[in-house]
């Protein structure tokens, strides 16, 4: 061959390797997971999505009540409102709520309290709680009422606040629980600021309902 003919090859092999080394390509697509719900997690993009874990009761009218999960996160239950774990479960893991101390008074079970967590939130486990004593009600009475809408708890339930008016609350308290009174939503039309100045607090027994929770609005 000839040397303008070498010279014109090699021209024509160093243009090509100089388009190759300059074509941009195609991004590199990450790996295909199944679908799904899912959350973000650092290095890996996604992940199964969390649930939680948590449950209703049933006549608790004792305070002290605690309930664990796997052993770890202990929760302190004072009311009959439900209740919930804080930490998340990812499809697959067991749960397993048991009682760690039984509340004041009371002797309590539970039921749908173990499994294994599926594609939502666990909301049946159940406790049921009984007497082991005796109870009694604690009440409280509300002055200088003027405006409308006075909502009063002891964290059982509710009351609307009525003036110069003693007022029960409906369910008994275990004997020897400790109990705690407090104004859950203000008088409006006029609006108006309630708080319970005396015997707000204290212990469940049998003269209780004989000294009511003072609650005054000014």
């Amino acid at each position: 061959m000839k040397p303008r003919g070498r010279a014109l090859l090699a021209t024509i092999g160093t243009i090509g390797m100089i388009s190759l080394a300059s074509a941009q390509l195609p991004p590199q697509l990450p790996p295909q997971l199944p679908p799904g719900p899912t959350l973000n997690r650092p290095g890996l993009g996604i992940r199964p999505r969390g649930y939680t874990v948590g449950g209703g009761f049933s006549m608790i009218m004792g305070a002290g009540l605690v309930l664990e999960v796997n052993g770890t996160a202990p929760i302190t239950i004072n009311s009959n409102a439900p209740f919930r774990f804080p930490m998340l479960f990812f499809p697959g893991a067991h749960y397993d709520v048991e009682i760690k101390t039984q509340p004041h008074g009371q002797f309590c079970t539970l039921s749908s309290n173990k499994g294994v967590i599926g594609s939502h939130d666990v909301t049946d486990v159940s406790v049921t709680c009984n007497l082991t004593g005796r109870a009694f009600n604690v009440s409280y009475i509300a002055t200088g009422v003027r405006g409308s809408g006075l909502v009063v708890t002891d964290g059982f339930a509710q009351l609307s606040g009525s003036a110069n008016q003693a007022s029960a609350f409906p369910w008994g308290l275990a004997e020897g629980s400790p109990y705690s009174i407090w104004v859950v939503t203000q008088p409006t039309n006029p609006a108006q600021t309630c708080t319970v100045v005396a015997n707000g607090s204290g212990i469940v027994d049998q003269t209780s309902l004989l000294h009511p929770a003072q609650v005054v609005c000014r």
